[in-house]
Formats: C-alpha cells, sequence, structure tokens
C-alpha cells in the first residue's frame, strides 16, 4: 500500500539521529510510493562548508509500508516491513510534531513506549531502534537531499520513458509481425483454398466422365444385347424355313408326277 504520513512534512528531509549519523528520510517518491528510504551521509563531520563535502552512501535502506497511519495519542504512526539490504523485521514509525520519528519494534508500538522514549526514560529506551531527529539536520544538507531525490526522479522519468518507447516499439514489432503473419496466413489460405478448388473440380469432373462412361458402356451393353436377339430372330427364321422347305420336296414330286400321267 503507498505510505501515509502527514501532509505538512515534506517529501524528503535530512536527519540527525540518535547515533549523530546524518543523511536523507525519503518520506514519498513517484518512483518508491510504497517505501521510505534512509540514506546515509559518508564521513559524517560536523561544520560542512560546501556542498562538495557532503558524500551519500549509495546504498538505500528501504522499508515497505504494510501499514496504514494510525494515531497512538498525538502520535502519528506508520508500520512498515524492512526489506533489501536489512534484516527483515516490521517496524513502528511513531511521527512525533512532524519534527522527530521514533521507530521501535511492533511489539512495543504504544503511546506509553514513545513518551518514555521522548522522556529518555531508560525503562524504555531498550526498546527503540532509532530515532530520527529532523530539525536538527544541517540546512545544507537538506538541500542536498532535495536535490539528491530530483536527480532520481528524473532518472526514474528516464527510465519509464524508455520503457515505454521499448513497449512501443515491441508492439510496433508485434504488429508488424502479425501483419506479416496474416498475410502469409491470408498467401496460405488461398493456396489452400485454390488447392481445394482445383480437387474439387477435379472430382467434379471425374465423376461426369466417369458417368458418362457408365452410360455408354450400358448402351454399349443394350445394342449388342438387341443385336444378339436380332441374329438369334434370324437364325430361328431361317431354320424354320430350310424345315418347311424340306417338308414340301415330296408334295412337289407328287404333282410333277401326276401331270406326267394326266400327259397323253
Amino acid at each position: 500500500m503507498p505510505c501515509l504520513y502527514p501532509h505538512s512534512m515534506p517529501e524528503v528531509s535530512a536527519f540527525l539521529d540518535d547515533r549523530n549519523r546524518s543523511g536523507c528520510l525519503t518520506l514519498r517518491s513517484r518512483s518508491s510510493p510504497r517505501a521510505f528510504t534512509i540514506q546515509y551521509v559518508d564521513d559524517y563531520v560536523d561544520g560542512y562548508q560546501d556542498h562538495g563535502n557532503y558524500l551519500l552512501q549509495s546504498d538505500q535502506d528501504s522499508f515497505q509500508c504494510v501499514g496504514a497511519m494510525t494515531y497512538i495519542d498525538t502520535y502519528k504512526t506508520v508500520i512498515t516491513q524492512s526489506s533489501s539490504n536489512r534484516q527483515e523485521e516490521t517496524l513502528c514509525w511513531m511521527i512525533v510534531e512532524d519534527e522527530t520519528i521514533v521507530v521501535v519494534n511492533t511489539s512495543s508500538c504504544n503511546m506509553q513506549t514513545a513518551k518514555g522514549i521522548m522522556r529518555r526514560d531508560p525503562r524504555y529506551m531498550m526498546h527503540r531502534k532509532w530515532q530520527l531527529n529532523l530539525s536538527a539536520a544541517s540546512p545544507e544538507l537538506n538541500r542536498l537531499c532535495r536535490i539528491d531525490l530530483q536527480d532520481r526522479e528524473s532518472n526514474w522519468r528516464a527510465r519509464l520513458a524508455q520503457q515505454m518507447e521499448d513497449l512501443h516499439e515491441g508492439r510496433r514489432s508485434a504488429s508488424k509481425g502479425a501483419e506479416a503473419g496474416a498475410e502469409t496466413l491470408g498467401v496460405r489460405l488461398f493456396e489452400s483454398d485454390f488447392h481445394a478448388w482445383i480437387t474439387v473440380l477435379v472430382v467434379s469432373v471425374w465423376r461426369q466422365v466417369t458417368n458418362t462412361i457408365i452410360i455408354i458402356i450400358i448402351i454399349i451393353i443394350i445394342i449388342i444385347i438387341i443385336i444378339i436377339i436380332i441374329i438369334i430372330i434370324i437364325i430361328m427364321r431361317r431354320a424354320n424355313f430350310l424345315t418347311i422347305t424340306d417338308i414340301s420336296h415330296p408334295q412337289a414330286d407328287n404333282l410333277i408326277k401326276e401331270n406326267q400321267t394326266l400327259q397323253p
């Protein structure tokens, strides 16, 4: 969840902790809206004279926000889960009058412990993880913290813009690839349709030719049968004629003989 803290507090602030170490506390960052970050100064020495004397460590301690801001008496409280280079632990950040932050374990996150630490009561100091005094840091370090945050935000925006450009380029490449794929697919579909059309045409023609051949064969068979029948009929008629002729020959002979007898 996003980190919540009083709106009166700045996005980034210099601090001086209970061990006399100074650094930058980033409460809200566009690049890391869900975390508090602490960046310490290397070789801290009192009395910096110019900007060049400040050297921030490259590593940052990050604390992921896992609980919304609540109130313990007048103390505004944020619960975080430490991460990255710190040992994992759940912490309670109690903000006192926007100037002091007392950090304890969540088991000690209560009004009595907070007030005891603010009074520096030895009975409660053992519960303190650390204490950040935002108003005790050098103004020059505070300015450096703001400059460092601006640089990190600029780098983050540049990376984000590059990522967006890479994303758009990837989408354009994917779109071109899709168009090329669609064109190739269209050609393949056309070829497939053409081959299918040719196949259907060949099959249709072959069926028509086959049907025609079958019809012709049937007609030829019918004609042959008719011819055979005609031949059989002719043969049968000739056979009957010969039989009749053979039977009539004796009668003719008798008539001839009778005619010869009647002649004088």
